[in-house]
């Protein structure tokens, strides 16, 4: 289960990340204070394709403060990080992204309501897989072992059965990322460590 402690109160400004939070993005700190003001971090990340060719790409993050479009000013004491990878298209895949999003407080109904990590793997323009995980779930972490790597904390993402989706198998491992994506017609993607 993902522990929320360390969440804000209403009453404080801004909330901010527990570090399993920031597990969730390609961030290189366990720890984060948040004044308000955006944050940038980029990092190199490699990947395997199909056993033989190694792709790099960037993982561009970005944490900002939620606009609240409910509230009446468009502000709620929120925060949003969003981390996001660009593939080559060439390969067959287009991008892969986290959002981390926390608002503890609603306006107007005073409720917490929306504190919760969404993934999207964009294989191509019409095939895009999203998954929502509400961090208030009990949520199913497995141990996996890809490339040799042993990786604990790790989702399975695999879209459910009714979805018509090249996508097989999405793996993705808290601290690492995205460390292994496969579609039917063959296709896998597997994170390189440096």
């Amino acid at each position: 289960m993902i522990s929320c402690l360390g969440i804000e109160t209403p009453d404080e400004e801004t909330i901010q990340f527990t570090s399993d939070d920031l597990s969730y993005l390609y961030y290189d700190s366990d720890t984060l204070v948040f004044d308000g003001n955006p944050i940038e971090h980029k990092e190199s990340v490699r990947f395997l394709y199909n056993g033989v060719d190694t792709i790099s790409t960037l993982a561009e993050t970005v944490i900002d403060p939620n606009y609240d479009l409910f509230s009446p000013d468009g502000i709620s004491p929120g925060i949003l990080g969003e981390s996001t990878l660009r593939i080559n298209d060439v390969k067959g895949f287009r991008y892969f992204n986290v959002n981390v999003t926390r608002i503890n407080y609603d306006i107007t109904n005073g409720t917490n309501y929306s504190n919760y990590i969404l993934f999207y793997v964009g294989v191509n323009d019409y095939d895009i897989i999203s998954k929502k995980i509400f961090l208030s779930d009990s949520i199913h972490l497995d141990t996996v072992s890809v490339l040799g790597m042993h990786y604990e904390n790790v989702l399975n993402l695999t879209p459910d059965t009714s979805t018509q989706s090249m996508v097989k198998n999405i793996l993705f491992a808290k601290k690492f990322g995205f460390i292994k994506i496969e579609t039917y017609d063959g296709k896998k993607l597997e994170r390189l460590l440096p």
